[in-house]
């Protein structure tokens, strides 16, 4: 065989060896098409914002409005010697914040014993506690936060800590519903010797 022949056949082979490959690939089958991603779950709506608890309205409603007060200091509680003290006093009570507390300003007349006084207090109700919240100050420094779990309407009894005349303090304060007209409020303070009468408050509309 010449060296021409063999280049020939060579070639021959090596031409049909592509056109073999070329056509081996044109039958393979096609690869698997990757499958679609997941959908993407659906966006939870918004959530709106939160609601007053039903007790607020439920505890506190019958002590809205405007109230005129005889207000009663026993004897000592300005203090060792100091005698029983009279004056009047004012509370206006409303909702506010969106429904979520009723605030009160609360207005004491000087007297001879007693100074001028201003308190404020903001009625709510605590959901993680589960119990009626007072969080007030007054024009003398003080201020305390109190709880009042197990309240009705009829009744409410707070029970907190907080500072009077830059002291700690516990207070207990008393709301009573005595009739849809009459409201009676008394203050206890605990200083360190029990609870002691500091003032009561019969309000009426």
């Amino acid at each position: 065989m010449t060296k021409l022949a063999s280049l020939v056949i060579t070639g021959t082979l090596f031409s049909g060896a592509i056109a073999l490959s070329a056509h081996a690939a044109d039958k393979a089958p096609a690869a698997a098409a990757a499958p679609a991603a997941a959908a993407a779950p659906a966006a939870a709506a918004p959530a709106g914002p939160p609601k007053p608890a039903p007790e607020v309205d439920a505890l506190f409603k019958g002590y809205e409005g405007s109230w005129k007060c005889d207000s009663t200091f026993p004897a000592n509680a300005m203090g060792p010697g100091s005698p029983e003290s009279k004056s009047k006093s004012t509370v206006k009570i409303k909702k506010e914040a969106g429904g979520f507390w009723y605030k009160g300003d609360y207005k004491l007349a000087k007297s001879k014993t007693m100074p001028a006084l201003e308190a404020t207090f903001l009625l709510g109700y605590d959901g993680a506690a589960k119990s009626a919240v007072s969080v007030s100050y007054d024009s003398l420094g003080s201020y305390w936060l109190e709880h009042a779990p197990g309240a009705t309407a009829d009744k409410i009894v707070f029970v907190g800590d907080g500072s009077m005349m830059s002291m700690k303090s516990k207070v207990r304060e008393t709301m009573t519903m005595k009739d849809p007209k009459t409201v009676e409020h008394t203050f206890e303070v605990d200083m360190g010797k029990g609870f002691q009468p500091f003032g009561t408050d019969v309000c009426k509309k």
